[in-house]
């Protein structure tokens, strides 16, 4: 049990952003700009 309770509180400051280390990674999002900028990379091809 302890185990587990120590898991619990690891994932939830993880999740709060209160874990140091962060085991989550951040998704990359496509912005606007980056994507008008590919579209056009690909239309010179």
């Amino acid at each position: 049990m302890n185990a587990w309770l120590n898991r619990l509180l690891t994932d939830l400051a993880t999740l709060f952003g209160l874990d140091a280390a962060g085991r989550m990674q951040p998704i990359p999002l496509e912005s606007d700009e980056r994507r008008r900028l590919a579209e056009e990379r690909a239309r010179r091809r």
